[in-house]
């Protein structure tokens, strides 16, 4: 875990994870994410960061670029 800006929380899971929770009701947003990965297993996808900071959003974002369907990069 990690102390951000004297504000907020940033949570490291062992698979080299970020969890970047919001400044007001960090444990709010974890039972979230909690109850999401319960049911979409995000933490067990390829995932670098879940940015829960923005109420009522939570942004994931792939260790690698996602290609769009019939992309040839």
């Amino acid at each position: 875990m990690t102390y951000r800006s004297e504000r907020r929380w940033d949570v490291f899971l062992g698979d080299n994870i970020r969890i970047m929770l919001p400044e007001e009701n960090p444990m709010d947003a974890w039972n979230q994410l909690a109850k999401l990965d319960r049911q979409h297993k995000l933490t067990q996808r390829n995932t670098v960061n879940i940015d829960l900071r923005i109420p009522g959003q939570i942004i994931i974002k792939p260790d690698q670029p996602v290609k769009a369907k019939g992309s040839q990069t």
